[in-house]
């Protein structure tokens, strides 16, 4: 390769006309290049990763770690104050988070949502941007807390709410409608590079989840992996137990709905699974060869 700088789409491109795997090309150059810009996630993870991608780099190597300063709600306040006025306003006045998006369309975006939710006005105390931003510190410090423990621990939505709300002062229709504020404000702010903000919006779907649901899900909390039982890598888990969750506002919404699968057998599991009655079931005899 001749000196320069490679980008991913640089060795994407040199990859195919070589034939060769970009991947691995990545790999071996890193043995000769002379400054190597990537995710530090790739030098810490405890896990196979860091022992793949960064073995090569020899004990003289400089190690550059760039803190970056996320984006906060004070450096749009100056440019975008109107913006924030006036969705502000939309949210007193109840309206649909998406402005004149009438509730149909919102759904789209919200299947898993009930739609008495959708149609439901923000909470008063997380309108403002900045009282919402406060509630999303105090939940992701709450959910930090609770990844400090050594065991294993499983627990259904109504205690866990309950927790978050004498601990953090959260209560369940503000969890409920974390989706639907974090999007509005991102259209608000016209923000673009929404994977910046992939694990807030992770948390916001976990915490309208919560919020929503009674029963049908659990939350399991693991401080370790299996695979490495002795690094502590914690993680919360949402499971869910009832497929018909899903399922059911797509039933709500229109009037035909067909289901088909050609792995799921018996094919009567599908309306025990799903909570409906099915108006036409067949099952087709099939040949596994084919010309």
């Amino acid at each position: 390769m001749p000196p320069g700088v490679y980008t991913l789409a640089d060795l994407r491109a040199l990859g195919r006309e070589r034939r060769v795997c970009p991947y691995f090309l990545a790999r071996q150059m890193v043995k000769y290049a002379n400054v190597v810009v990537y995710s530090y996630q790739y030098l810490l993870d405890p896990k196979k990763v860091a022992s793949i991608v960064s073995r090569e780099m020899q004990k003289e190597c400089v190690i550059v770690f760039c803190l970056m300063r996320h984006t906060t709600l004070t450096m749009f306040k100056a440019t975008d104050a109107n913006r924030l006025r006036a969705e502000y306003n939309r949210l007193v006045d109840g309206l649909a988070q998406r402005g004149n998006l009438p509730i149909s369309d919102a759904w789209l975006a919200n299947p898993a949502l009930p739609d008495d939710i959708l149609k439901e006005a923000v909470p008063g105390n997380i309108r403002r941007a900045e009282h919402f931003l406060a509630v999303l510190r105090r939940l992701v410090r709450f959910l930090d807390g609770r990844l400090e423990t050594e065991n294993v621990e499983n627990e259904l939505p109504v205690s866990f709410v309950a927790s978050i709300h004498s601990q953090a002062g959260i209560d369940q229709k503000m969890l409920r409608f974390c989706y639907d504020r974090l999007h509005s404000l991102m259209l608000t702010l016209e923000i673009t590079d929404t994977e910046e903000f992939m694990y807030i919006q992770t948390i916001c779907d976990f915490a309208t989840l919560i919020g929503t649901y009674t029963r049908g899900f659990s939350i399991i909390i693991e401080p370790y992996d299996e695979r490495m039982p002795d690094i502590r890598d914690p993680v919360i888990q949402l499971s869910c137990h009832d497929a018909s969750l899903a399922i059911r506002p797509v039933f709500d919404r229109f009037e035909t709905v067909v289901i088909t699968s050609g792995t799921l057998s018996p094919i009567d599991l599908y309306p025990r699974l799903l909570n409906f009655n099915p108006v036409i079931s067949r099952s087709f005899t099939m040949s596994l060869t084919r010309d």
